[in-house]
């Protein structure tokens, strides 16, 4: 019996339903869903975990950090070594190339790169052919393609994962049919290990016409299928909202003005709901190149008391494809928020970069140091703050992006 869900987080309930101890889970994905939990997220979590209570009804009911929860579609892996459910995950990266160069093996490293860690995490890394090896948020975390996957020697008591969308690409379409996917599996003896499928649908990662994808792949396998309910059910979203983020077409300025009319009104949903429409229509906003209006969204939202970094992150990264560069410092350091997140980590290194490349160094110095000791794996970060370090005067700074280096070559090295 497979169990399905709409939403990759599901999957925590799937592993208290299906009594996890200590499992190695074998991950198809098309995205790394591992992130250190919000600091309250963790919090909760541990607490349940200490009285042996289920948290599968802590996950968030959409896609925003902010939102109530502990953990959401793109952290819930970091549950895993909490709960004790979960020891190890094999992350079978679809876009990882069919060999074991050394070319895959950055890809690999700048995958996880954005993780926040430290040193030792890059220190304890290890390669094998077409695999790397890393603790990252408690979990032992091994990251490959298809190759790697192959080369593999399993222990056999491997549990499956999928979130059909690794068969999807945004730009080609469908380019992994479920037949190459079962039969990935029976070459490495996993068929029958098959427990949970996600279809990432509601969420954009996959469209409406691939839910066939499911079936047909459980038809293969020989499996029946089962619909997991979620614990806690994911908001009601306006039906044209979700019509829209499905849309590849830009949204005119109209068209995002007619969603905004119902907030506020008496036939409004509760301030939560309305606080994550608006997410949203900023969301749709940024989007179809609307700045302004999504800047006025903003404002709304700080209003409701909603945390901005994801959309400044989105401003920030609008601005700097405009070439407005003081525009998209600002906006990039605000998102850089508690840096646990990976956007707010990524907008720190573009705004050090920014900030580098128009000759303020010293605001690019303040950056770096807040970011390199989190970010060790990230080559082009430990290669700025050696620059901006001896430009600067800054021993400490530069040392420890070349000591970054060091231990990244060291690794890349085992990886030939």
């Amino acid at each position: 019996m497979i169990l399905t869900h709409e939403e990759h987080s599901g999957s925590v309930a799937g592993w208290e339903r299906l009594r996890y101890q200590d499992a190695s889970v074998v991950c198809f994905d098309r995205h790394l869903d591992l992130k250190p939990l919000v600091p309250a997220g963790c919090d909760a979590v541990r607490s349940r975990a200490a009285r042996s209570q289920p948290v599968g009804d802590l996950g968030r009911p959409s896609p925003f950090r902010f939102d109530e929860g502990a953990y959401g579609l793109d952290d819930f892996w970091a549950v895993g070594p909490l709960t004790g459910r979960v020891r190890s995950v094999t992350w079978v990266g679809p876009w990882f190339s069919d060999s074991t160069t050394t070319d895959d093996a950055r890809r690999m490293l700048d995958a996880i790169s954005l993780i926040p860690s430290g040193r030792a995490a890059l220190e304890a890394a290890s390669f094998s052919p077409g695999r790397l090896r890393v603790e990252l948020c408690g979990l032992d975390l091994t990251v490959c393609g298809v190759a790697g996957l192959l080369s593999a020697s399993l222990d056999g008591d491997e549990r499956v994962d999928i979130d059909l969308d690794w068969q999807y690409d945004p730009r080609l379409g469908a380019v992994v049919s479920p037949a190459d996917l079962a039969n990935l599996l029976v070459s490495v003896g996993l068929a029958a290990h098959v427990d949970q499928m996600t279809y990432s649908i509601t969420s954009g990662f996959m469209p409406e016409s691939m839910r066939t994808s499911g079936p047909a792949l459980a038809s293969l396998l020989d499996a029946d299928t089962s619909e997991a309910r979620p614990a806690r059910p994911a908001r009601v979203v306006d039906p044209r909202i979700s019509a829209m983020l499905a849309r590849e077409q830009p949204l005119a300025i109209d068209e995002l003005e007619e969603l905004l009319v119902p907030i506020g009104s008496p036939n409004a949903t509760d301030g939560s709901d309305a606080t994550i429409r608006l997410c949203y229509i900023a969301q749709l906003a940024v989007a179809g190149g609307h700045a302004q209006f999504a800047a006025g969204v903003r404002d709304q939202l700080v209003e409701h008391g909603a945390d901005t970094c994801w959309l400044d992150y989105r401003m920030g990264l609008a601005a700097l494809a405009a070439s407005s560069l003081d525009e998209a410092v600002s906006w990039l350091t605000s998102a850089m928020g508690d840096l646990l997140d990976t956007q707010q980590t990524h907008a720190g290194i573009l705004a050090a970069v920014v900030q580098a490349r128009r000759g303020d160094l010293e605001q690019s110095q303040a950056l770096l140091r807040r970011l390199v000791g989190k970010l060790p794996f990230r080559t082009s970060l430990a290669e700025l703050a050696v620059s901006v370090g001896d430009r600067m005067g800054d021993d400490e700074l530069a040392a420890s992006g070349r000591d970054h280096l060091r231990l990244q070559a060291q690794l890349l090295e085992t990886a030939a």
